[in-house]
């Protein structure tokens, strides 16, 4: 995944033609869907933007960005004018799919899977609203694998920072093709 995120700051660079990198990722394997408190405290309306993952393995992806993260990338993209509400949200679609297909390429190459993002949607959720949100949209996705958090945080031109968190809930099958994988190692 860390290699995923890496390939999405480059991306995401050449997109802005600004320098990006990948400072830090943490990521955690919860065992329990109720264990969202992993999930760091933001406050206000946050972005979710979801990516059903499709293929040999299947899936869901949840980015997760603030206010102030999705304004942050908006003056990445454009710093001389502010972006209209449709051209912000049309921006973080493209971001999600930017570290989407990023993370998704690098796990089907790791383990030699068919895997692939789907057309990614956005909701937009009140902070203190978020854990029984996501809660819910795994419920309705069962026969999964605990989640993955990843908190995230990239640098723009050696001074912003972003930090977005993904969340992936990924079919109970990849813990048998990373042991697959592992042994043919």
């Amino acid at each position: 995944m860390t290699k995923g995120f890496e390939k999405a700051a480059s991306s995401f660079a050449g997109f802005i033609n600004r320098k990006i990198s990948l400072a830090h990722s943490n990521i955690i394997l919860i065992s329990q869907d109720d264990q969202f408190s992993y999930l760091s405290g933001e406050e206000g309306t946050l972005s979710v933007l979801t990516t059903e993952i499709i293929g040999e393995l299947s899936g869901r992806s949840f980015l997760i960005l603030s206010d102030a993260e999705s304004n942050e990338i908006s003056k990445a993209v454009s710093p001389d004018k502010d972006l209209s509400p449709q051209l912000q949200e049309a921006l973080l679609m493209e971001i999600d799919n930017i570290i989407s297909a990023s993370v998704i390429a690098q796990l089907a190459n790791a383990l030699q899977l068919e895997i692939y993002g789907d057309v990614p949607s956005l909701q937009h959720v009140d902070a203190d609203n978020i854990q029984e949100f996501l809660r819910r949209r795994i419920a309705d996705n069962p026969g999964q694998l605990s989640t993955i958090i990843c908190n995230t945080t990239f640098v723009l031109n050696d001074k912003e920072h972003i930090h977005p968190q993904l969340a992936w809930k990924l079919n109970a099958r990849i813990i048998d093709v990373i042991r697959e994988h592992l042994t043919t190692v």
